[in-house]
């Protein structure tokens, strides 16, 4: 049958430019390329989403519910400067589009170098996975700022307790101060007060394990 020969003929084709690639992309990076490496590359899709790896990713990963969300939302803001579904393949120059994006949407310095921490996780992670993509970081550095921290005096805290005390805000804010109160006096941050649950609590004590990241 023709049309078979002509489907097997395109797959081989397919395949063997497949293979090219990886040789090729090897010997650009000046990179060892073993039978092993050859098989993982080899095996992996041509063009993976970006959020599908980053499901992936978070689903083999232990992390925390907050740091899961900045995963997907640092995913969610590449996509969205792209102006398409990005795939692991597209970050080429991934640091400089996520960049310009996210200044044009007014985030503050250091919030954008936690997004591109977040890239960065996602990056490492293809790598070791097998991917061989160009490092979008390589030639650029983002460095984080020193930001002015207010606190407050112990009168202000005590007036917040007693406005606590009294119930007379709105249900939300309500829930807001308590959890701020909360995080005030076991010295949690907001992150690992989120996970809290009654399983914490012990008799009269509070069991959890911190973890920034």
């Amino acid at each position: 049958d023709p049309s078979q020969f002509k489907y097997v003929n395109s797959t081989l084709a397919r395949l063997q430019a497949k293979a090219e690639k990886i040789f090729c992309e090897y010997a650009d990076k000046d990179i060892p390329l073993t039978v092993e490496s050859f098989k993982r590359a080899f095996e992996l899709p041509e063009a993976t989403s970006l959020r599908a790896y980053c499901e992936a990713h978070i689903q083999s990963e232990p992390y925390k519910a907050s740091t899961e969300q900045q995963l997907r939302r640092a995913v969610e803001l590449v996509c969205q400067a792209y102006g398409y579904e990005a795939t692991l393949y597209d970050l080429s120059d991934g640091a400089r589009v996520l960049e310009k994006y996210m200044v044009n949407q007014g985030l503050a310095f250091n919030t954008r170098q936690k997004y591109h921490g977040r890239l960065k996780t996602l990056i490492r992670s293809a790598f070791r996975t097998g991917y061989q993509l160009s490092n979008p970081y390589d030639h650029f550095q983002v460095h984080a700022i020193k930001g002015t921290r207010t606190y407050l005096e112990a009168d202000e805290l005590e007036l917040l307790i007693k406005l606590y005390q009294c119930h007379e805000l709105p249900k939300h804010l309500h829930q807001t101060l308590e959890t701020f109160l909360f995080s005030c006096f076991t010295g949690l941050r907001y992150s690992d007060v989120m996970e809290i649950t009654n399983r914490n609590i012990v008799g009269t004590e509070l069991h959890c394990f911190t973890v920034k990241g």
